[in-house]
């Protein structure tokens, strides 16, 4: 399985009539260790593999891909793998470009066919040839989608040096606002706002795709160092940079300030502790998460009395075989 499909799991495929709206960005939880770990370029990092991740869900075709290989090849703009593999086919022999045309018709259309057929004839069956071309191709994409500009062999050597730090295998994935991360990103924020974003951030892992989670303050703050369960937690904070603000923040007044914080300044909507349980949301206001609440702990508690009603039925059915067969021995 390549880097990319690894990545791009959580996001599926969308179909071609499926045009992705980019408001967030979504990235693996651990990478929230390089806030601190990475002072300088951690948002940075978060930027990119949100991209890269995004990225993974358009939709390429071969012919699609190898165009705008091509174009970019004449024009300018190819990243650094695939700009190796073109000298080395014009080196071989393998591509003979027309500078005269750079892939353009008389009628100033760009339709490198030529150019195409002979490049998928000599090189259709290199898989690494193929797979970066598929990559660059949805990067390119993605620059479109996202309005931004970034350079392609820097979303790749971020994703490159994350994989060499990371195991992201069974992780959790974070999805929060791109304007908040941007926003992170352009200026230099204190240890203060950087622990808001993460709380956002680790809020956002626990909630995933639902309109609020039941959790607990523990079980915030792990996620907010980017680990997925308090057992993996201790492993983590051997980095001593990640221990320094943890042993700070750990702390049940800090932990509170943090999540009033985040509701006043509207990165979540509502919290509410009940029966030693924190109920969180980013799409419900107070009245709205209260409701949800009763309801949930009425069902849970019509659950439980089916259960606890089952059971005393069939011990009462044991009780009356039981005398039964008394009676009649």
């Amino acid at each position: 399985m390549s880097r990319f499909t690894q990545l791009s799991e959580k996001t599926g495929n969308l179909s071609p009539a499926v045009k992705p709206t980019y408001e967030y960005v979504l990235f693996p939880l651990p990478l929230l260790q390089e806030v601190f770990k990475d002072p300088q370029n951690g948002f940075r990092t978060l930027q990119g593999m949100g991209i890269y991740t995004a990225a993974g869900s358009f939709v390429t075709t071969t012919e699609s891909a190898l165009k705008q290989a091509v174009y970019c090849f004449y024009k300018g703009g190819l990243n650094k793998s695939l700009q190796h593999y073109f000298d080395l086919m014009v080196k071989e022999g393998i591509f003979e470009p027309d500078y005269e045309y750079t892939g353009f018709t008389h009628k100033n259309h760009f339709d490198p066919d030529v150019d195409m057929e002979i490049i998928l004839e000599k090189m259709g069956g290199n898989h690494d040839f193929m797979q970066e071309l598929s990559i660059f191709h949805r990067l390119r994409q993605a620059q479109k989608s996202f309005r931004v500009s970034f350079n392609i062999d820097s979303i790749q050597e971020i994703v490159n040096k994350c994989e060499g730090r990371y195991d992201f295998s069974n992780q959790p994935m974070v999805s929060v606002k791109r304007e908040i991360l941007a926003e992170y990103q352009r200026r230099n924020p204190t240890v203060h706002e950087k622990m808001l974003f993460l709380g956002y951030a680790g809020i956002k892992s626990i909630i995933g795709n639902k309109e609020f989670a039941v959790t607990t303050r523990e079980m915030i703050l792990c996620r907010m160092f980017g680990t997925s369960k308090p057992e993996f937690l201790e492993n983590t904070l051997k980095d001593k940079r990640l221990r320094e603000v943890y042993d700070k923040y750990s702390r049940r007044y800090q932990m509170e300030k943090i999540l009033n914080e985040l509701v006043a300044r509207s990165f979540v909507s509502s919290k509410l502790g009940y029966n030693r349980r924190t109920y969180v949301s980013c799409k419900l206001d107070y009245d709205q998460l209260s409701s949800r609440i009763i309801k949930e702990v009425k069902e849970k508690s019509i659950n439980h009395t089916i259960k606890t009603n089952k059971i005393k039925e069939l011990e009462m059915k044991k009780k009356i075989f039981r005398h039964l067969n008394k009676s009649t021995s």
